[in-house]
């Protein structure tokens, strides 16, 4: 008795192993049925005109009464249906609807080619805060900070403040020329207008109506250079203006000790004594990104090239203005 008991049970082994066995071939075949469905709907989604043709072909075939409802190939026939979500539903046979098919090849492709070259680096100014904020910083640095303030109309409020109380008072003027650009040291502050050739290049930075007005009115062209001179020896050279040559926008400014620079649209790097005369213009290799000064050296760091792949391609120059040298030049060791 025994022996016939192990003998059943192993007959009821044999038997659940062989219907597992047909059902694992059963689950084979009907995936790679599944798979010949998504290759055939998608060799139909690439040659649609095929596709066309062939449902033709197929029309004429049947019973030829021309009613609509018999005609197939319609691009309708390929779009899938959507849940409430939007999210695409397979069709009737369980398979991705055509659209996801080619939704699929194009992230594929996509993929394939690797990222997208990044835009070049527009000019900017260190520690400034976006142009179309009603309050916003121009400068900040180990000297102070210059704000601007939009007061809802075509006049702004520039304030200088400092963080030595003792050794500069905090200088407040009213801003009527639509400035943007502001660089602070220990002996000046400088300013510029935005360099724009058209009002509606404003909206794109959010502009106050101030600057807009400005620009209306051609203060915008060329720039305007506005210096504010510290203890300075006589009320003429408190404050200074200077327009630059026609055609050049100013994109980039710094001041230092005894001097002001101006990276301009054009490529020239203009310099300038804190008493509003003009020492020296350079050649730059490049567009300006941005420029940095501090004593008597001068950072301007530029575009060396076109961005490579995700990369930028910058370069540097660091200027001794007062001595009129270049220290050094070399490639911008940033991503």
């Amino acid at each position: 008795d025994k022996m016939e008991g192990v003998e059943a049970t192993s007959l009821l082994n044999d038997e659940a192993d062989e219907d597992e066995d047909e059902a694992e071939a059963a689950e084979a075949e009907a995936e790679a049925d599944k798979m010949e469905g998504v290759e055939a709907l998608a060799a139909k989604t690439d040659n649609p005109d095929a596709d066309a043709d062939a449902d033709a072909d197929a029309d004429k075939e049947g019973d030829g009464d021309g009613d609509d409802d018999q005609e197939g190939g319609s691009d309708d026939d390929l779009e899938g249906e959507l849940d409430e979500d939007g999210t695409e539903l397979p069709d009737a046979d369980g398979l991705p609807s055509a659209a996801a098919v080619t939704k699929a090849a194009i992230e594929a492709a996509t993929a394939a080619l690797g990222p997208r070259p990044v835009e070049a680096q527009a000019p900017f100014m260190p520690s400034s805060t976006p142009i179309g904020d009603s309050r916003r910083y121009m400068c900040w640095n180990s000297v102070g900070s210059i704000t601007s303030r939009d007061e809802g109309g075509v006049v702004a409020s520039i304030e200088i403040d400092f963080n030595d109380k003792n050794r500069h008072r905090a200088v407040r003027f009213s801003d009527r020329f639509g400035l943007v650009l502001g660089s602070l040291s220990d002996q000046a502050a400088a300013f510029a207008n935005i360099p724009v050739d058209d009002v509606s290049e404003l909206d794109a930075v959010g502009a106050s109506a101030l600057v807009k007005e400005a620009a209306k009115q051609k203060d915008m062209t060329p720039s305007l250079i506005y210096c504010q001179v510290f203890n300075a020896s006589s009320a003429a050279t408190a404050n200074w203006q200077r327009r630059l040559p026609k055609g050049e926008k100013a994109m980039s400014l710094a001041v230092g000790d005894g001097w002001l620079a101006v990276a301009t649209k054009t490529n020239y790097l203009r310099t300038f004594s804190l008493g509003g005369l003009q020492t020296d213009v350079l050649r730059l290799p490049g567009a300006v990104v941005t420029t940095a000064g501090m004593g008597a050296r001068l950072l301007v760091v530029y575009h060396q090239g076109a961005p490579n792949g995700p990369e930028q391609s910058l370069g540097y120059m660091l200027l001794d203005i007062l001595g009129r040298t270049e220290v050094a030049r070399g490639t911008l060791p940033l991503s």
